[in-house]
């Protein structure tokens, strides 16, 4: 100990000048509420309200607008700022991690473990699916199909109905008017007064599995990074900033001020993003309450799919509170419930959003506010996670698959050959999805026509398409805490912890400070040797 009572520490210092303890910091207990978890969840309940409460009132459209306009101006801006801040931090973390020589290990690490717990939900979608699959087909009905007549009639005397080509226009008869033309009002306009029509609300473009990884490949070597940015393709951004940080980090010492401008960037979005998070609780309601209120198949929640929606929500359930514990009992000592209730606030917020790339912020700010693993080490997780870190599409999917052929009564061609594809395929799927339009939903068809290729797609699919905008709420609050979860098991693993770097960083302060006095690192072997 005498070695280092000659060395006057800033703690010293600092001690020696006022003993007195700091004052007490007044706590403001509004402010607590409104920008913790009681004030996230208090907006999520009084969205919910909102909506059911505009869901059985029946607004005009106009008003469900309006109402979901705070939250629509909130999700814009969150993703304007969230691209470019992936881009900074992601760069700035690489440098960072190449210069303690961690970089490769971070990236295969962080990939098998993605992959390990999207394979995981696969199986335990499947298992869920066994479980419920006998009364499928006995609770889901088949589709109705409305038949109703129609006619056409001229208003016009003397106008008569022909079919000309493809179309069918009134023409005045020949008999009173030797010259044959058209009526000016030949367009036709149908109003659907009984709501009769078939409709279908969104368009889905079929795609094969190679067609999706082909898509997947286009988007890790873009062709316009500035086009990347606009479509906020956040994997081609990713692809890109990885291969910029390595860049930066083999600049020369002496040239600092590329890494010094990206640091200050990500420190300037970061603040950005923190003012708009900080209006959380009012986007909720807005959100919540437009998105409930627009819902024309809240009764198929309950009723002719209420088995489905059920199996899918217990997956992504026990998923989270019992699989995930576990999984990161394994890594991590200590109570993994603890971690996971420290992420209230990012689930909630991926509940009401239902957007992973969205939710990114809110995911990074709950992880540093735990004080257990390093912005080095999250920023880079967590970005790459907000894409491939999929596993609640990997639950739902063969739950999807085999609710849609039992309801259908082809349950039949599912067999044990089929249960194997199945598992692989939405593995493979649900890293693949893409950015693409409804991609749930389009994936659901290309496993579908991967595991049955001669077998076309059952008209339960509708079912599956109306609930989908529910079950993909919690879908996106198991994808946040999937990345959470491999996030803190990665610190453990390469010692990304918020302790190993401050012990990183006394080691490296100690040993600047040993190579100015050489006396003192004698003295502290010297010490060493006698212990």
């Amino acid at each position: 100990m005498a070695a280092f009572e000659s060395v006057e520490t800033p703690t010293a210092a600092v001690s020696q000048v006022n003993l007195s303890p700091d004052p007490p910091v007044k706590r403001n207990r509004i402010k607590e509420f409104y920008f913790g978890i009681p004030g996230i969840l208090t907006g999520a309940i009084l969205g919910v309200a909102l909506g059911a409460l505009l869901h059985s009132t029946s607004p005009s459209k106009e008003v469900v607008s309006w109402i979901g306009v705070p939250g629509s101006l909130f999700i814009r801006a969150v993703k304007c700022l969230v691209t470019p801040l992936v881009f900074c931090s992601l760069l700035v973390g690489m440098a960072d991690m190449l210069a303690v020589g961690k970089a490769s290990r971070i990236g295969w690490r962080t990939t098998l473990l993605y992959l390990a717990t999207t394979m995981i939900g696969a199986v335990e979608g499947l298992l869920w699916v066994l479980v419920f699959r006998s009364s499928f087909g006995n609770k889901a009905k088949s589709l109705e199909v409305k038949l109703t007549e129609f006619a056409f009639a001229c208003e016009e005397p003397g106008h008569f109905l022909t079919h000309v080509g493809a179309n069918v226009s009134c023409v005045y008869d020949e008999t009173y008017n030797k010259t044959s033309k058209f009526s000016p009002s030949s367009v036709f306009v149908a109003n659907d007064i009984h709501d009769s029509f078939a409709k279908r609300n969104t368009e889905f473009t079929r795609r094969t599995l190679s067609q999706a990884f082909q898509g997947q490949l286009d988007a890790i070597v873009p062709s316009n990074i500035t086009q990347a940015f606009a479509d906020a393709t956040l994997l081609s951004i990713i692809m890109f900033a990885i291969p910029f940080g390595v860049a930066i980090a083999l600049l020369p010492r002496d040239v600092t001020v590329v890494a010094t401008f990206f640091r200050s960037i990500n420190i300037v979005f970061m603040t950005m993003i923190m003012w708009v998070i900080a209006s959380t609780p009012i986007a909720l309601i807005s959100l919540l309450g437009a998105s409930i209120a627009k819902q024309s198949d809240l009764k198929l929640l309950v009723s002719d799919v209420g088995l489905y929606v059920l199996c899918a929500l217990l997956s992504l359930f026990v998923h989270t509170y019992v699989f995930y514990p576990l999984f990161l009992r394994a890594f991590v000592k200590g109570n993994p419930y603890s971690w996971i209730n420290k992420m209230a606030r990012a689930q909630t917020f991926a509940f009401a959003s239902s957007s992973s790339m969205a939710t990114l912020p809110v995911v990074m700010e709950c992880i540093d506010a735990t004080r257990e693993v390093t912005q080095t080490l999250s920023r880079f997780v967590l970005s790459l996670g907000a894409t491939i870190g999929m596993d609640g599409a990997s639950l739902v999917y063969p739950i999807a698959i085999v609710f849609m052929a039992e309801a259908e009564g082809i349950g039949h061609i599912v067999g044990a050959a089929e249960y194997f594809l199945i598992i692989l395929v939405s593995t493979i799927g649900a890293v693949g999805a893409g950015p693409v339009p409804s991609a749930g939903a389009v994936m659901i068809i290309t496993i579908w026509s991967s595991v049955f290729p001669s077998v076309p797609l059952p008209s339960t699919f509708a079912f599956v398409v109306a609930t989908d905008w529910f079950i993909d709420r919690f879908q996106t609050s198991v994808n946040v805490t999937c990345d959470t979860i491999v996030c803190r098991i990665l610190a453990e693993q390469l010692g990304e912890t918020i302790k190993e770097e401050d012990r990183a960083s006394l080691v490296s302060a100690v040993d600047d400070l040993t190579t100015h006095k050489p006396e003192l690192r004698k003295a502290i072997d010297s010490s060493t040797a006698r212990e």
